[in-house]
């Protein structure tokens, strides 16, 4: 199985632009728990845990195999949306500011 290429595949059929989806996808995983329209479980294996990534708006169920599949995807999340060098997290802080400003 080539994680990268599921990973890759998962994340464009999300097609989500907004930043507070994209802090949500980020911090579901991160944090292996439910936010907002994500959900990341895990589930022990005789060689440590496989997580388990889910939203709401889409039915395939994104499986990681390893914690070494979820920093995969944690990287190529922050690669496909976060465009300025910024952590996620840095670009939420400065994007919600932006907006308020508004």
């Amino acid at each position: 199985m080539d994680n990268s290429k599921d990973i890759d595949s998962w994340l464009s059929y999300l097609e989500i632009d907004d930043f507070e989806e994209v802090y949500c996808l980020y911090r579901a995983l991160n944090d292996v728990d439910k936010f907002g329209l994500f959900e990341c479980s895990s589930k022990p294996t005789s060689y440590g845990k496989q997580f388990f990534l889910k939203c709401d708006f889409i039915e395939e169920l994104l499986r990681l195999p390893s914690e070494k599949a979820r920093q995969l995807c944690l990287e190529k999340i922050q690669q496909k949306f976060v465009k300025n060098g910024m952590t996620v997290e840095g670009w939420y802080i400065y994007e919600r500011g932006m907006r308020e400003k508004d």
